[in-house]
């Protein structure tokens, strides 16, 4: 994260940081994400289940609900997770110290240093 220093000479407190961002991650860690706007992939979300189809050839899951996590994404890469989660840590620090950051990175680990990286500049 990027931007000015404030009164006490940083950027950001790091605690604050950490905070938000281990909130954010705690939300999808062990579940199943799904996107709720793929162009292939027909997500309902009922009260105990959630079913998803893929609408070329019919195949269909169903979830309990409390095992997903629904996404406003096109899909569930590392790069648009990176995505999500940087825009939701823009908002969330804004919210909490009034920090406009200048720049954010944020970087998603798939596998073994297979990253999927968002950096967002104001």
């Amino acid at each position: 994260m990027e931007g000015p220093l404030d009164e006490n000479q940083y950027v950001i407190d790091f605690i604050a940081l950490r905070d938000e961002l281990k909130t954010i991650t705690d939300e999808l860690d062990h579940h199943v994400l799904l996107p709720t706007s793929h162009p292939l992939i027909r997500v309902t979300a009922g009260e105990h289940e959630v079913e998803a189809v893929f609408t070329p050839d019919g195949r269909r899951w169903v979830f309990p609900r409390g095992d997903c996590v629904l996404l406003p994404v096109s899909n569930t890469t590392a790069e648009l997770l990176a995505h999500y989660i940087g825009q939701r840590l823009l908002a969330a620090i804004e919210r909490r110290t009034g920090l406009k950051a200048a720049r954010l990175e944020v970087a998603v680990d798939e596998n073994h240093g297979q990253w999927g990286v968002w950096e967002s500049r104001r």
